[in-house]
């Protein structure tokens, strides 16, 4: 399979019926889902369970109305990823530290990681966590190619930016210079690093959103 787009709000079905016929799983270079307002959280994340390899995934929106997740991460089981988006909504939370790093683990590959939270306080751990995968030397390498994954997350504007400056500084192994956006209308957090062993450039960049919007864009 190339593509798959599943784009729905408030149908609990939708994630039931998929399953009934995905017994074999699925490979896809790309699978995008934006799924809104319903609270059926355990066909969604059986659903998950089928998606065998996917190389780029984004999740523009999950909402499940302040229900908990399932006890099994979603995303835990994903393999072959090469780029990765994700949207959390302000009342799911689902996304942490430790299924980011599990990530890095099963995907080598993974060259582009993008997270956006709608909260008022940033989530620092897994932005620090990215980040000291990006750093350490024992990623470097993808066979004898240089990798290092570009990180961009996007944070509310209202977030204060040398809060969050002091913060990055005091818990990464990076210098963040305050940088202004192409269009010169708002600030942003960026750091760029050269690595010592490979000679690329490691790129991590925290963009500061005037609008909480669904669509962002990557660092390349």
């Amino acid at each position: 399979m190339k593509d798959m787009i599943i784009d729905v709000e408030k149908n609990d079905s939708i994630f039931s019926i998929l399953n009934e016929y995905l017994h074999d799983g699925i490979n896809a270079d790309y699978v995008r889902l934006y799924y809104h307002g319903s609270e059926n959280v355990t066909d969604f994340g059986k659903f998950f369970e089928h998606l065998n390899i996917v190389k780029d995934l984004e999740i523009s929106h999950l909402c499940f109305g302040n229900r908990e997740m399932v006890d099994k991460p979603i995303m835990s089981s994903l393999k072959g990823l090469e780029r990765l988006k994700i949207k959390e909504c302000s009342c799911t939370s689902f996304f942490n530290k430790d299924l980011l790093c599990k990530i890095y683990k099963d995907n080598p590959k993974l060259n582009v990681f993008g997270f956006m939270n709608p909260s008022n306080v940033p989530n620092v751990n897994i932005i620090n966590a990215a980040i000291k995968n990006q750093y350490n030397a024992k990623n470097c390498f993808v066979g004898n190619e240089p990798h290092h994954t570009s990180l961009t997350f996007s944070v509310p504007e209202k977030y204060d930016l040398n809060v969050l400056k002091n913060e990055m500084d005091k818990n990464t192994p990076y210098i963040w210079k305050a940088k202004f956006d192409r269009d010169y209308t708002s600030l942003n957090l960026k750091s760029r690093r050269n690595c010592k062993r490979c000679a690329s450039t490691k790129i991590a960049l925290i963009v500061f959103k005037k609008r909480y919007r669904t669509e962002y864009n990557l660092v390349h």
